[in-house]
């Protein structure tokens, strides 16, 4: 089987653990107390994808020999959040946008429109999945605890985040499995000194022919480069055009070569 359920793949492990978060504060508030089980993968997808027996599970860097083992489809667990968080903020994310949006579209439903309601919920699952699956490794933490905290305060990304949805069609039956990748980045704008330090996050999940990608910075600024591939992808945040809703899915479909690109990318620090 393919790369699947309830891991994530840090290609740049650049961030630092969070001691507190072992001592029994919440990832995404400052509850301290006793942590619960957050799904790294919703239950809810057991409803909507079908795995029969067990799957592959990885854990570990891209570029090292990660350890691998058989379990239960998305059953992957970490205690890392309070009850309020797990049970009722993130639930609620995870109920506004899995049955209404992302389910229609993991086999490329045609025609949908996604209004500015659907845009803002189908990016805070986003950044609730990569915010989550973080902790499935023991050292790096792309996604910093202010834009936890944002996600559960707003229920959505911070502003200057990008948030962008493309259509891959699998090229085998291994590939409909559910797939995230996270990393540090080094990234700087135009006329900006390049520090090389890490101040920002690239993440890609595919779920059967869905492709979510986020990318933000962590200092404030906005992220300095937007994909170049026209008609492939809808930018669905910052929200934008408020004029119309986008209509899913994109003209063009990524082939699984384009879609191997974009992860790799996801490891490359970006100087414009």
């Amino acid at each position: 089987m393919g790369r699947a359920f309830g891991m994530i793949h840090i290609v740049d492990a650049l961030g630092q653990p969070e001691p507190e978060v072992e001592r029994g504060r919440c990832a995404f508030c400052s509850y301290q107390g006793k942590l619960t089980r957050e799904h790294v993968w919703p239950e809810r997808f057991n409803k909507i994808i079908k795995v029969s027996g067990k799957t592959e599970y990885l854990l570990g860097d891209i570029a090292s020999a990660p350890r691998t083992w058989d379990a239960e489809a998305f059953s992957t667990t970490v205690r890392i959040d309070c009850g309020n968080c797990n049970h009722h903020i993130l639930r609620r994310i995870e109920d506004e946008a899995i049955i209404p949006f992302i389910a229609p579209m993991l086999y490329g439903q045609s025609g949908a429109a996604l209004h500015l309601t659907a845009q803002r919920k189908i990016a805070a699952f986003a950044l609730r999945m990569f915010a989550v699956s973080q902790y499935t490794h023991q050292r790096a933490r792309p996604i910093p605890r202010h834009h936890r905290e944002y996600l559960v305060t707003h229920r959505s990304p911070p502003p200057l985040a990008e948030v962008w949805v493309w259509r891959c069609v699998p090229e085998t039956n291994d590939a409909i499995l559910p797939d995230i990748v996270c990393g540090s980045l080094r990234v700087s704008g135009k006329g900006e000194r390049f520090s090389g330090r890490v101040n920002a996050y690239h993440g890609i999940l595919r779920i059967a022919h869905l492709v979510i990608e986020m990318a933000a910075r962590t200092d404030g600024l906005a992220f300095p480069l937007l994909p170049v591939a026209p008609g492939a992808y809808l930018r669905i945040w910052p929200m934008q055009d408020f004029s119309r809703a986008w209509v899913w899915p994109p003209a063009r479909t990524l082939t699984e070569a384009d879609y191997q690109a974009r992860v790799r990318g996801c490891a490359e620090s970006v100087i414009v």
